[in-house]
């Protein structure tokens, strides 16, 4: 097949497009900014570089030709700063993946897997919300990955092209960027590494799913084969861990003496979320098999070795 993948360059982006170069496949990846960097991990690969803009003007006609399988990861904005333009965030990425999924269509492309959130996809709940839950996002990235889905339901049901959609916790491990916006687990690694304060919004009693990279990367990629029996899938570790639980494990494995300083709690972070996952679990058994304290071990010697502390 030919693989497209959008948003290659990015953190999930990076590890699925390693994984999936490893196939038969002929892949392409698609990125705003593309270095000789991200190009070496990629040497006697069946791979193609396309760098362009991703914008509503971006031409899917000719990306999108003899493309079988789209993997949609681009987007423009984080959950915690997306409600400071509101119009934009959500206007901006739908528009762009209705660009793309006319061109998919025209070019009688096959499938696209989209990967949506786990978090800001539901909102505040007091329970583990599993894919049947209704959708109550809190923030303007929220609210673009829930149209974007309800966008692959209605180009499936006119057009008859075929789409899976992965509401994914919260991942993390090798090839996040430390401090990005998004990865609070490897922004306080790094942090700590570095004798540098962790910054915590609240009082650290906020829970999350963390699933480690490696094991989301082969979720992903079970989702989008052939068999999967559903459309919509939760894709974490079920298993909730607090802000304060992942600074443990960090003086435990990292540094004992690291700062930590509370500020304000932010209005956009979601309480908690933990995903139920049974779905995925009886189809394709559970997926983690990397645990919290294990990832966290496994993320600072990466970290180490990048950044060389």
């Amino acid at each position: 097949m030919n693989i497209l993948l959008i948003g290659a360059t990015g953190f999930i982006g990076t590890n699925l497009a390693l994984k999936l170069s490893n196939g038969n496949d002929k892949l392409f990846l698609l990125s705003m900014k593309i270095d000789n960097e991200y190009k070496e991990l990629f040497i006697d690969k069946n791979v193609e570089f396309i760098e362009t803009n991703i914008t509503n003007e971006t031409n899917f006609d000719s990306i999108t030709k003899n493309i079988d399988t789209v993997y949609h990861l681009f987007c423009s904005c984080v959950p915690a700063n997306s409600n400071l333009n509101i119009k934009k965030n959500i206007i901006n990425d739908v528009e762009i993946t209705i660009n793309l999924l006319d061109s998919m269509v025209k070019n009688n492309s096959k499938k696209i897997i989209f990967i949506s959130s786990g978090g800001a996809i539901y909102g505040n709940n007091n329970f583990a919300p599993n894919e049947t839950t209704p959708t109550n996002p809190i923030t303007a990235y929220g609210i673009q990955k829930n149209t974007i889905e309800k966008l692959l339901f209605m180009y499936q049901y006119n057009y008859g092209l075929d789409y899976r959609i992965i509401r994914l916790s919260n991942p993390y491990g090798k090839y996040q960027k430390p401090n990005s916006g998004q990865g609070l687990i490897s922004t306080f690694v790094y942090n700590a590494m570095n004798n540098l304060e962790l910054n915590i919004y609240g009082d650290g009693t906020n829970v999350r799913d963390y699933i480690y990279i490696d094991d989301a990367i082969n979720g992903i990629i079970n989702i989008a084969g052939d068999n999967s029996l559903y459309k919509i899938y939760n894709l974490g570790s079920g298993k909730g861990t607090s802000i304060n639980e992942i600074v443990n494990y960090i003086k435990i494995y990292v540094n004992s003496d690291v700062d930590i300083k509370n500020t304000d709690k932010r209005i956009s972070d979601v309480k908690s979320i933990i995903l139920e996952i049974s779905r995925y679990a009886k189809e394709f058994g559970n997926p983690v098999n990397i645990d919290i304290e294990k990832g966290i071990k496994d993320l600072y010697k990466h970290l180490k070795e990048k950044y060389g502390k």
